[in-house]
């Protein structure tokens, strides 16, 4: 502080004694510069007071929050005391009474109950991961108290693989599991299709040196055992017979080793072999989904063999004889009941009840950050809007959504695409970082630099202010020319799910909203705006659907971009199995579901109604005129359905980084920008120019008109008086 002062004062004396004689002017400066400096210094003095104050109050924060810590421990270890050294008295009391035990049998009998209760205590607790032996110590001590059963479940199968490297160069590996299903008698009857091998997991080894070895861990879990059994059960089953697990470097390599396990003379390793008996046929177990909804049959109208009671999917039962030929040599007259299904449906519910709207209130949309979709004050929130604002929400959100200033919600930005945040589509000069295409991604099977890739898209998200991902994409390579596998991870639904997954919780682990897309079943380009695309529930559900699911359930997706294709008959958009049944009952999913591209009339039957009504919440609309509904179209179903839509995009805004800076004292207006000002007036102006530059025209050339008759009856004049002058 010394210091500071004697500094103070020389660079004062320094810069001002130079000033203490001289005229009066001098004198005067000499007098401001002084007051100058030592306002200076007061305001100096008073900000370094704060600063100090200000790291006080941290310092004391933190502290309190390291005792509170600490107390929370020392009740926490307090407690876990009690309860062992209750333990600890009982048993005594068991070894006091196996002690007296006279009855040898009796005395081992309770003998071996101990040694259960520890053989299950250690199963619970001892997993080998250090952070969940702690995690499930915690519960089961709290259990124990609360009396509460703890039941931890674990059904499914490990590999442990050891990979050398024989070469002269150091590399990675890549390691694969494939499973074989067994292919019964109720499978041919039933129509269920399964293949010789399926991957079931993977893991990629370090980069080891020659000689090197490393031992990888692959966890299969016991549902990549189930298929869905759509003509049957209408639902998932797992069949009773053999199952195969493999380790290995392809599919190729996986079927001869099961091939060699089942003594076929081939070049397999039977004992990269495992195998796993099914006693009997399962149909209860994976009926029911995590989220308690049973699992039904949802796709029908999705099936060709729905219309078509003739039509033989390919089987492996019978290759020659269902071997596909082109569908009805490539000209189809669809019957009654396809021209049915393609109706648009606005389902009206007469009991629905109008909304409220424009309730007076002060909730804004920072106040439900980190609360539950169930929370009762969304209801209050979204009652404080205008029914214009709710609809408009949602039918304008092409590359954006607007502002809604009555619950303080920022406006958002959206952009494309799979390779990076692009400015090429809707603009923006943005200047964000591209990347390589998903499938090139997907090829390396590092699910590590999927999850990089997402952050980093993620920072550009944060630095250009783009807060909604027009991706990732993850629809199936179901042939090698569709138009854009270059956006999709693979043609395999795991290695598509894991990648999908891993890049979604990337992203919006910095805040990000993701859409995947296109949900779903759009594997082609042409014909892709309202192409029909059937398919049955099997490969539905276990091909095309599985990399949703993974990114939702594993990778946490808030935001899904819905397909321009129908599925069977049915816009996607507009098929409530789909977007209702499958995606929130049995993936629990709690996000929003965005239209792709419907800013023209080509996209007609994307119907807004019918699209509400199923669980599409918004559409990707920039035009004024698309989706613009009267009053008297905008019934209490509609509106019902709106302030769904309307909750679940609000939902996911307010816990993203659209609402960085946004706290209960900012103020959220639309405004016009300047250049639309502009734009208008340039417009007017051209307008005005046009209109009275037109009429400038025509009364020039009326006036032209007219002084050619002037002259032409001055002639015919002047022509008459000649004429009766050569007669005089």
């Amino acid at each position: 502080m010394l210091m500071a002062v004697v500094m103070a004062v020389t660079v004062f004396a320094v810069s001002n004694l130079s000033f203490v004689s001289g005229d009066e002017v001098t004198i005067v400066v000499f007098y401001i510069r002084t007051l100058v400096d030592f306002a200076g210094v007061l305001i100096l003095s008073v900000q370094h007071e704060q600063l100090r104050e200000a790291a006080l109050h941290s310092e004391l924060a933190a502290m309190d929050n390291v005792l509170h810590r600490q107390y929370e421990q020392y009740k926490q270890s307090k407690e876990n005391i009690r309860l062992i050294n209750r333990r600890y008295h009982e048993l005594k009391m068991q070894i006091a009474a196996i002690r007296a035990e006279r009855d040898k049998v009796k005395q081992d009998a309770a003998l071996a109950e101990m040694e259960g209760d520890i053989h299950r205590y250690e199963a619970e607790n001892k997993t080998g991961n250090p952070v969940l032996d702690t995690l499930l110590t915690a519960k089961s001590m709290y259990c124990q108290q609360h009396g509460i059963n703890l039941t931890c479940v674990a059904d499914g199968f490990a590999l442990n693989v050891t990979v050398t490297n024989t070469g002269k160069a150091a590399g990675k590996e890549v390691v694969q599991a494939y499973l074989q299903n067994p292919y019964t008698e109720y499978d041919c009857a039933n129509r269920i299709e399964k293949p010789a091998v399926e991957l079931v997991g993977f893991a990629k080894t370090d980069i080891l040196q020659p000689g090197e070895s490393q031992t990888v861990k692959i966890d299969v879990d016991k549902s990549a055992l189930k298929v869905f059994d759509a003509y049957g059960a209408g639902t998932y089953i797992l069949e009773a017979g053999d199952y195969y697990l493999t380790a290995a470097s392809n599919a190729h390599e996986a079927a001869k080793n099961i091939l060699a396990a089942k003594g076929a003379e081939v070049d397999g390793n039977a004992a990269m072999t495992a195998l796993y008996n099914q006693a009997q046929t399962d149909t209860r177990t994976f009926a029911t989904a995590e989220t308690g909804a049973a699992v039904t049959a949802q796709l029908a109208d999705g099936d060709i063999a729905t219309y078509d009671a003739d039509f033989t999917y390919l089987s492996r039962s019978d290759w020659s004889g269902t071997w596909p030929t082109t569908y009805q040599n490539g000209s189809w007259e669809a019957p009654e009941a396809v021209l049915t299904a393609l109706e648009i449906t606005r389902p009206e519910d007469e009991s629905a009840e109008m909304p409220a709207f424009d309730k007076a209130g002060n909730l804004k949309l920072c106040d439900l950050i980190g609360a539950d979709y169930d929370d009762a004050r969304w209801e209050t929130l979204l009652s404080q809007m205008s029914k214009k604002d709710t609809y408009n929400l949602i039918r304008h959100a092409g590359y954006g959504t607007m502002a809604v200033e009555s619950i303080g919600a920022p406006g958002t930005v959206h952009k494309d695409g799979p390779a990076g945040i692009s400015s090429t589509l809707a603009g923006g000069n943005l200047h964000c970082m591209a990347y390589e295409p998903a499938v090139v991604l997907a090829s390396t099977y590092n699910v590590e630099l999927a999850s990089r890739r997402g952050k980093l898209v993620g920072e550009d998200s944060l630095s250009s202010g783009v807060q909604v991902w027009y991706a990732p994409a993850m629809n199936i390579h179901r042939a090698a020319n569709s138009g854009r596998n270059f956006e999709y991870y693979a043609e395999d639904p795991l290695l598509s799910g894991v990648f999908g997954a891993a890049e979604t919780a990337g992203f919006q682990s910095k805040g990000g909203i993701v859409t995947i897309k296109h949900f779903a079943f759009n594997d082609q380009e042409t014909n892709r705006i309202g192409g029909a695309m059937f398919v049955n529930e099997q490969a539905a559900r276990q091909l095309y659907l599985k990399p949703f699911e993974m990114s939702v359930v594993d990778g946490g997706a808030v935001g899904i971009m819905s397909g321009m294709n129908r599925i069977g008959c049915r816009w996607i958009g507009g098929h409530e199995g789909i977007m209702t049944n499958i995606l929130r009952g049995e993936w629990g999913y709690k996000g929003f579901v965005i239209t792709d591209q419907t800013s023209f009339n080509s996209f007609d039957y994307c119907d807004i109604r019918e699209g509400l009504a199923a669980g599409n919440d918004l559409w990707l609309n920039t035009a004024y005129n698309m989706w613009a509904l009267n009053d008297s179209e905008l019934t209490a179903t509609v509106m019902q359905n709106a302030r769904t839509a309307a909750h679940r995009y609000l939902y996911a805004v307010a816990n993203s980084n659209a609402m960085n800076g946004v706290d209960a004292d900012t103020t959220v207006k639309n405004i016009i920008p300047a250049w639309q000002y502009t734009y208008v007036a340039l417009v007017v102006f051209v307008a005005v120019m046009w209109f009275f530059g037109f009429k400038a025209v025509r009364a020039l050339w009326a006036s032209k008109r007219y002084l050619a008759k002037k002259a032409e009856r001055k002639a015919k004049r002047a022509a008459k008086k000649a004429a009766k002058a050569n007669k005089a």
